[in-house]
């Protein structure tokens, strides 16, 4: 029983020891007059700033900074390595390199102690004004010194019923501030854009794209955004897209499914101009009525189909395509085919031949 009760103690003795070691590894022998610099707001391009993290020594024993350690290399830290006695202090120099950074910066700083026995954390944070560059940034000119950064804008596949919205930059590269105006050209009716009322000189705007394709509208879009400056057009920001029939994700409901049997006609090498004539196979591996809402004819390819067919399901549909070569180079080219599959609606068909 002796035995066992000196086994418990001795046990205890060690543990409060251990605690006591950890107690003291976690209380900084340091104390910093404010651990945090808050830089505000600053631009890009106007120089580094500093910052001195200052500590007085409340420990009863000397103290050396044996790191500080940033998270980043826009914070470079400059400190002394000589021991701090008590009571006295220290520092810390931060200099920040706001250049290639985002728009908004938080960094955490580590400092440690006597061999990395203790431990403090210190912090940066600030907004920073990034400078635009024309060449780089908004390397596209649109009219009236306004510049653009995407001469194309790709709104994606999007859904009947619905509504996305897509953002372009506009930078005005005058010293006036400019009161853009816009048209679209083209016949979807699947974009809309709205302006910023004034681009002020020297700075940026966004333009929003609302992208809504119109009920009827199927396939491709490919619509011209002209952004004029006092009546003035120059070039356009092309918006491309495919329009789709709406599906509900969570729509259980037996559903189409669109494949082409063979998708590829290849009539060879050396072919001699002439009209040709290739049959392919629609098929429909759904249970739900699969319905050719569009054909986009190829160049070279055309699929004559008039009313646009209905397959049902689980079944298909024998396809003629007329294809006309006029002699001279490669042919390379799709049909596509839209439907109601929500998954697939869009199929394609390839045509290769090299004629003569």
């Amino acid at each position: 029983m002796t035995a066992v009760l000196h086994r418990f103690i001795a046990m205890g003795m060690v543990l409060a020891t251990a605690f006591t070691v950890l107690r003291a590894q976690s209380v900084s022998p340091v104390r910093f007059d404010d651990t945090a610099w808050n830089f505000g707001r600053i631009s890009e391009d106007g120089g580094k700033v500093k910052n001195t993290y200052t500590f007085t020594n409340v420990s009863p024993a000397p103290v050396v900074v044996d790191e500080v350690v940033t998270t980043c290399g826009c914070a470079v830290a400059s400190f002394s390595r000589e021991p701090v006695m008590p009571g006295r202090k220290g520092s810390i120099t931060v200099t920040f390199d706001p250049r290639g950074l985002t728009s908004s910066v938080n960094k955490t700083i580590k400092v440690s102690y006597n061999g990395g026995s203790s431990m403090s954390t210190l912090s940066l944070r600030g907004q920073i004004d990034l400078v635009e560059s024309v060449d780089l940034d908004y390397p596209y000119a649109l009219a009236g010194g306004l510049y653009t950064s995407h001469a194309t804008l790709f709104c994606g596949r999007k859904q009947h019923r619905t509504i996305d919205t897509l953002h372009l930059r506009i930078f005005n590269n005058t010293t006036r501030a400019i009161e853009p105006c816009h048209s679209i050209e083209g016949r979807s009716g699947c974009v809309k854009a709205v302006m910023p009322k004034i681009v002020p000189p020297k700075r940026s705007a966004g333009v929003v794209v609302v992208v809504s394709p119109p009920p009827g509208y199927y396939g491709h879009f490919n619509d011209l955004l002209y952004i004029t400056v006092g009546g003035a057009k120059g070039s356009p920001v092309r918006l491309t897209g495919i329009a789709t029939e709406f599906f509900r994700p969570d729509d259980k409901s037996p559903r189409p499914a669109g494949f082409i049997a063979t998708p590829n006609v290849d009539l060879g090498q050396q072919v001699a101009a002439g009209v040709y004539k290739k049959t392919v196979t629609l098929l429909n591996k759904g249970s739900a009525p699969l319905i050719v809402r569009k054909i986009e004819n190829s160049p070279h390819m055309v699929w004559s189909a008039n009313p646009l067919p209905a397959i049902g399901g689980k079944g298909q549909l024998s396809v003629e395509l007329t294809i006309t070569l006029t002699g001279g180079e490669p042919v390379d080219e799709k049909l596509y085919i839209i439907t109601n599959d929500p998954v697939n609606p869009m199929l394609s068909i390839s045509l290769t031949a090299n004629n003569r």
